[in-house]
């Protein structure tokens, strides 16, 4: 990105991270979804401190759509604006996570309500086939493809719900959520006991879902949602849990 002082630019070199500006896309979005990347492959970690002079270096940038990314990131919730100046990477806790999930589960249950009641019949084929491939993935300990999965799985309820509102606040919370399951995951598998109840939980859920789908499969909208509720709310311990664990 050499050379580059503004967000008008369209093109520019590609960054440290492999990363390329591509034509057309404001400069600080590229950064935006740039961070984010490192975020969730690892490079950048919870709980360390980033700014956006350094940034703009690494990324060879101005600071400005730098700062503009982050500021960003501060109202996604995943930095947290330090005092001294620049930001921290939140760090991954079992209260900041129940938090999270207390957030979560009533959009994402009105999300599988309106679902149920709205959505054509393939839709709905396409929600009972990412729930039974997470249950193959988990059978074989495909902890990064059960990921996969149950991002799918919770991206056809959300985006066939025929609300724009909800699909904007739950698309707002995504990265975050991702964040924290991303953290749970690298956590989890250090050790052969951690890995194990990690699994277990996977499984758990699974079996939630797989009630919450067969709702949806006989459109009974509101069993879907109070469902939904549960399993997220269940999870949610869970996942506190084991972080507390580890």
């Amino acid at each position: 990105m050499a050379g580059l002082s503004d967000q008008s630019a369209d093109t520019a070199s590609a960054s440290s991270a492999g990363s390329k500006v591509k034509r057309g896309t404001p400069l600080y979005e590229q950064i935006y979804d740039a961070l984010w990347d490192l975020i969730f492959s690892g490079e950048i970690q919870p709980g360390q401190r980033l700014s956006d002079r350094e940034w703009a270096e690494r990324l060879s940038t101005s600071r400005t759509p730098v700062r503009e990314a982050m500021r960003q990131m501060a109202r996604d919730g995943v930095l947290i604006v330090l005092d001294n100046g620049g930001y921290q990477v939140r760090t991954v806790d079992a209260q900041g996570l129940a938090s999270l999930y207390r957030c979560r589960a009533p959009l994402a249950a009105l999300a599988v309500h309106d679902t149920a009641l709205a959505a054509d019949d393939e839709v709905l084929k396409q929600v009972r086939a990412a729930v039974d491939e997470t249950a193959k993935a988990i059978a074989n300990r495909d902890a990064e493809q059960t990921l996969r999965l149950n991002s799918s799985f919770h991206d056809l309820v959300v985006e066939s719900c025929g609300n724009p509102y909800l699909i904007t606040m739950m698309t707002n919370l995504e990265r975050l959520i991702l964040f924290y399951r991303i953290a749970l995951l690298k956590t989890s598998l250090g050790e052969r006991a951690q890995a194990d109840e990690y699994f277990r939980h996977l499984a758990r859920g699974n079996e939630r879902q797989s009630q919450v789908a067969e709702a949806m499969a006989q459109r009974d909208g509101a069993r879907a949602k109070s469902l939904m509720e549960q399993h997220l709310l269940a999870s949610a311990d869970d996942m506190a849990r084991i972080l507390r664990q580890s």
